[in-house]
């Protein structure tokens, strides 16, 4: 959560602002998952869309965009919004986010994955790995595209 102090002195916990990228290859029979690294706090190891906080100042698409460079390597040729999310509190996990989820096509390789990726790896939409294998709740963005 956010601790934040309003102009009267008085203080509240405020939800984090995110956005999750679901990016398919051109032919959108493919899906582009990150492994997140062992020294994440939460989900290590687990399989997940490429996304993150929004920055301040930092329009929802143009962190999309960002966040999916810096995991994945890869920029997006296009990108498009779907819908936003407010699940609440998993075990572990206090923040409470509000997710944009967006769907993107992928474009160029540019650079290298940051830290934060284990492994980048693309998946045919018929064979994704088991729900237990994917992190937060990005099974359910990718569930409905299984064949």
């Amino acid at each position: 959560m956010i601790i934040c102090e309003f102009e009267n002195g008085s203080k509240t916990s405020l939800r984090h602002a995110t956005v999750d990228v679901v990016v398919f290859s051109k032919d959108r029979e493919k899906v582009l998952l990150v492994k997140r690294a062992s020294h994440l706090h939460l989900e290590a190891g687990k399989w997940v869309v490429p996304g993150g906080y929004v920055d301040r100042n930092e329009h929802i698409t143009n962190a999309a965009k960002r966040e999916v460079l810096e995991e994945t390597g890869y920029q997006l040729e296009s990108i498009e919004f779907v819908k936003f999310t407010d699940n609440l509190q998993k075990p572990g996990d206090d923040r409470q986010s509000i997710t944009f989820l967006h769907h993107a096509i992928v474009g160029k390789k540019v650079q290298d994955p940051d830290d934060e990726s284990e492994e980048v790896k693309w998946f045919d939409l018929s064979q994704l790995p088991a729900k237990e294998e994917i992190g937060f709740d990005h099974y359910e963005y990718l569930e409905k595209f299984l064949k």
